[in-house]
């Protein structure tokens, strides 16, 4: 991650030791950003020209971790809607070898205490529908 621009948040991880502490205080993130519509959660990016990217699609994935790994990634959650919300900074996107109509974008972040993490958005090509899919800490160099 040293070479690609990351985006530095206003937010730091969820604290907590317990994972039942950690996804309360990320499914209240969560819930204040679903008060705001009748259906989908969603939010919306500047780097996509205020598109919206909605974040049902980030939970169905979480849930089929272990919990361990759900801990691992939910503790960025914040920051990644802070990254999401803001980051004008050019992602790393590719095409899914097995459907050509999704493509995944890829943003790098920094949390307000220096942490690293990755955030990835798919989109669907056919109906310009973009999800929050996962958020995690980079994978450290062997």
């Amino acid at each position: 991650m040293n070479n690609v621009l990351a985006y530095k948040t206003t937010k730091d991880i969820i604290h907590g030791s317990e994972y039942k502490n950690i996804e309360r205080e990320a499914r209240k993130s969560h819930n204040r950003i679903a008060s705001h519509t009748k259906r989908n959660p969603y939010i919306k990016s500047k780097y996509f020209k205020n598109e919206k990217i909605f974040l049902n699609y980030f939970w169905n994935v979480l849930h089929q971790r272990n919990w361990q790994d759900r801990k691992r990634r939910l503790i960025y959650y914040d920051c990644a809607i802070d990254l999401l919300r803001n980051t004008t900074l050019a992602s790393y996107t590719s095409q899914d070898p097995d459907d050509p109509n999704l493509l995944q974008h890829e943003f790098y972040g920094i949390t307000e205490n220096g942490r690293e993490f990755v955030v990835h958005v798919r989109e669907d090509k056919r109906n310009d529908r973009k999800s929050f899919m996962s958020v995690f800490p980079p994978r450290q160099k062997k």
